[in-house]
């Protein structure tokens, strides 16, 4: 089963029970969500497609807040397809990328290149992901993985973005290799990707 069909099964699985949590978490998460709803558009960009795309990944890089990364959609729920045909909306994906930041201090998102390949379609080649684990690394429901101080270097990824109107629309994500994205973070650092066990 692909990674993000685990993830809508375990958002149902969580959305059919209470489930715990600290009082902390839950704000995050309330906070969080707020801002996905409504301070996606604070941060504009009025440039070229290519260059759009080149301002996303360097604010990826910066490790820039949730409103921020999520101010390049058209919405929060514009679609990130994965190649397991799996999908997550803009705002699931940039929340688990929040949480990447917090697992890997230094994670970077490198690339060959990038290039409007046609008019509203960008291509970002070679996209590979580094970073050091120095604290707890959480991916979607799973266990929390505690630091390893492990150096990750994961397989390349391909990223097609189609833009609307200067901004992400769409995003189609090929995997080079067998680890990739966060579960080739997740189980980089001894993970494993198994559904969660109901209490």
């Amino acid at each position: 089963m692909g990674f993000f069909k685990l993830f809508r099964r375990t958002k149902a699985v969580k959305a059919s029970k209470d489930v715990g949590g600290s009082k902390k978490e839950q704000q995050c998460v309330n906070a969080s969500e707020t801002m996905c709803e409504s301070q996606a558009s604070m941060y504009s960009v009025r440039i070229g497609n290519k260059e759009i795309i080149e301002a996303y990944m360097a604010a990826k890089n910066r490790h820039a807040p949730v409103e921020e990364l999520l101010s390049y959609y058209t919405s929060e729920d514009a679609k990130a397809n994965f190649d397991d045909h799996g999908s997550m909306t803009a705002c699931q994906l940039v929340l688990e990328i929040r949480k990447l930041y917090e697992g890997f201090e230094n994670i970077l998102f490198t690339y060959e290149s990038i290039e409007e390949v046609r008019p509203g379609e960008v291509l970002v080649e070679h996209l590979v992901v580094t970073g050091t684990h120095t604290a707890d690394l959480r991916v979607m429901d799973f266990p929390v993985i505690p630091a390893t101080n492990r150096h990750v270097v994961l397989d390349p990824e391909r990223l097609w973005f189609t833009l609307k109107d200067g901004k992400i629309h769409r995003m189609e994500v090929t995997a080079l290799g067998n680890l990739t994205g966060p579960p080739g973070l997740y189980v980089s650092v001894g993970g494993k990707l198994e559904m969660p066990k109901e209490n």
